[in-house]
């Protein structure tokens, strides 16, 4: 215990390496950022696109994907360059993929906007790559975890300006605005970010290393020992190889095989698709009307007449009493949403959601879910490491360290948490609350406030308590809200400035106070005194854990849009009355907090497991 005792007087991050660690500290903030912007994308691009919830998981898929498909690359970048080249690098990924949003925009494509999402990604795959060992390397190690720590903290309040940036640039742009206009707020914040990320980026171009030794601190150089005596082109190329090998057989699958049976699936449901439309068009609401009605009374000329070509090509419609729950359910969801439109464009759009029958790869077969497809794809770097003998070695001597692969399982689904959770706590607060996802937003905000408090006051007491220990305390407390979450009554027990507060949503907010220290000291506890030979591909596998995010959300969400899951049975006195506008119900997004409670269970027993610091035996 030595290690946390008080009066530690050993800065944090010495004098001559702190303008080099404030420029670290923008590039965890806008990484930051842009993780939380995107965790808003998923409600956006349902509503935008007309998806269901597994379908836009899609963004988060391709996003954490990315890290996992980069990771590796990222550290051999690092390794036989240097950490600010890939810092470099990693911006102009970000740059890059930002830029591609521009022409999505313009196509209203969402598989466009999938690509744009994965290079961007891929960016900050390689920025965090290269940041994390940086910050531990700027200094003393036994202060490494504090310091990291420290630079984390201010990932969430990047988070938090991604909050206000989804808010009132996304979010509050959806409601009624034609796609265009909603695609084009998308696209807002994402390329105005460039500037910011050419700022930093001029800075790395022109920063150079101290010159000099230190008595006290190792300076952060790279270790040319470790060089594997392959030319710097042909590793890449080698590199890339890896990847388009398994890129090009999913091409060949997905052209051979699954878009075939797409078309065939889409050409057999087309004549019940027409039919089921007409019946939702036509079913009148409460008060009489139908969406026909609606459009007219609201002057939407186009909308309307796209509802009565959908009428007449479905025939006759039937009786009320012959309709399904499904096709009410979708009428009401359509009437309530067309009497919210703005403008003809975005009521014609509101009309396309509900009566468009579109099936995707996941329908017909596995070789088009995009979560397959990415282990595929992420065949490519391991088999690439496997062939670097220099590479390989190091891979062996981490496999060797209990401490270091467990943390990357640990990782994995702590990343999956804090991720799947922050998708889904939009979708929860509209579903219990009944408010619009853009006020949901607001609890988003306050959820992040607590993360970084909480960052902050673990932080400081680092240098007194054990970071396992608080780990496990944390992890404690985010299963017991998870739990609440699930099964504590939405009754409202204060409002402030008109939000309403309830102790399931209490529960939902203070879960992100105990993720708040989880990813940075998992990260130091599995890199803690492993030598500057593996340290570097140590840090690309806790960074390809980050392909969590893609799996766990996914998963998640299955769970949130499902009326006949396995896990609702662990809320069998929840409302399972089907939302059609959310696509959800009470019971199913919260019985699909039971996700959460799973991983967290998974990061405390890593911090049991290697509660005691490392001793020279585990090295």
């Amino acid at each position: 215990m030595s290690k946390y005792v008080k009066g530690d007087m050993t800065p944090v991050v010495p004098r001559r390496f702190r303008t080099v660690f404030f420029m670290l500290v923008a590039c965890f903030a806008l990484w930051g950022l842009l993780n939380n912007m995107t965790d808003n994308l998923v409600p956006a691009f349902e509503t935008i696109f007309g998806i269901k919830p597994s379908e836009s998981a899609g963004v988060q898929i391709s996003f954490y994907g990315a890290y996992a498909v980069l990771a590796i690359f990222a550290a051999m970048m690092v390794e036989e360059f240097s950490y600010r080249t890939g810092v470099l690098a990693g911006l102009g990924f970000y740059i890059l993929g930002a830029l591609i949003y521009i022409p999505a925009c313009i196509a209203q494509s969402f598989d466009l906007y999938l690509l744009g999402i994965f290079i961007l990604a891929g960016g900050l795959s390689i920025l965090e790559t290269s940041c994390n060992p940086y910050v531990l390397s700027l200094g003393p190690e036994k202060t490494a975890v504090r310091r990291l720590n420290f630079a984390q903290a201010f990932n969430p309040v990047g988070s938090l300006a991604g909050i206000f940036f989804a808010k009132y640039l996304i979010l509050a742009n959806l409601e009624g605005n034609s796609k265009a206009v909603q695609l084009f707020w998308v696209c807002v914040p994402y390329v105005g970010l460039i500037a910011v990320a050419a700022v930093i980026w001029f800075f790395f171009v022109r920063y150079k290393e101290p010159e000099g030794g230190s008595e006290q601190y190792e300076t952060p150089t790279q270790d040319d020992t470790m060089k594997t005596g392959i030319s710097k082109p042909k590793l890449i190329g080698m590199y890339g190889l890896c990847i388009a090998i398994p890129v090009a057989i999913l091409v060949c699958i997905n052209t051979l095989h699954v878009t075939p049976k797409l078309e065939e699936a889409q050409k057999a449901i087309a004549a019940e698709s027409a039919a089921t439309a007409a019946l939702i068009v036509t079913t009148p609401g409460e008060d009489g009307k139908t969406a026909w009605d609606i459009a007219t009374a609201k002057g939407f000329t186009q909308a309307a007449d796209k509802i009565k070509a959908l009428a007449a090509q479905g025939g006759a419609p039937a009786e009320a009493t012959e309709l399904s729950e499904e096709v009410k359910g979708k009428a009401a969801a359509l009437q309530t949403e067309l009497n919210k439109s703005k403008d003809d464009k975005g009521a014609g759009d509101v009309v396309n959601k509900y009566t468009d029958k579109k099936l995707s790869a996941k329908d017909v077969s596995i070789w088009g879910n995009m979560v397959f497809q990415l282990l595929f794809v992420m065949m490519g770097p391991i088999v690439f490491t496997l062939l670097i003998k220099n590479y390989r070695e190091m891979l062996i001597q981490l496999l060797r360290l209990p401490r270091y692969w467990v943390g990357v399982i640990a990782q994995f689904f702590y990343v999956g948490v804090q991720i799947a959770a922050w998708t889904w706590l939009n979708k929860y607060c509209c579903a219990q609350l009944g408010i619009e996802s853009d006020v949901a937003a607001t609890y988003y905000i306050i959820s992040l406030i607590l993360f970084i408090v909480c960052r902050w006051v673990a932080t400081y007491y680092m240098k007194k308590f054990n970071p396992a220990d608080m780990m496990a305390l944390f992890a404690v407390v985010a299963v017991g809200c998870c739990f609440g979450t699930m099964y504590l009554p939405t009754k409202v027990l204060f409002t402030i400035g008109g939000l309403p507060f309830s102790l399931n949503i209490i529960c939902l907010i203070l879960m992100s106070g105990g993720m708040s220290l989880m990813f940075p000291t998992i990260y130091g506890i599995a890199l803690g005194g492993l030598n500057s030979r593996i340290v570097k591909l140590g840090a690309a596998g806790l960074i390809m854990a980050i392909l969590g995010g893609a799996v766990i959300t996914p998963w998640m969400g299955s769970i949130v849009e499902s009326s006949g899951s396995c896990w609702l049975a662990l809320t069998p006195g929840a409302d399972s009355t089907w939302d059609y506008i959310l696509s959800t119900s009470d019971q199913s997004v919260r019985a699909a907090f039971i996700v959460p409670a799973i991983c967290f269970t998974v990061v405390l027993v890593y911090s049991l497991m290697f509660r005691k610091p490392l001793t020279s035996s585990d090295k």
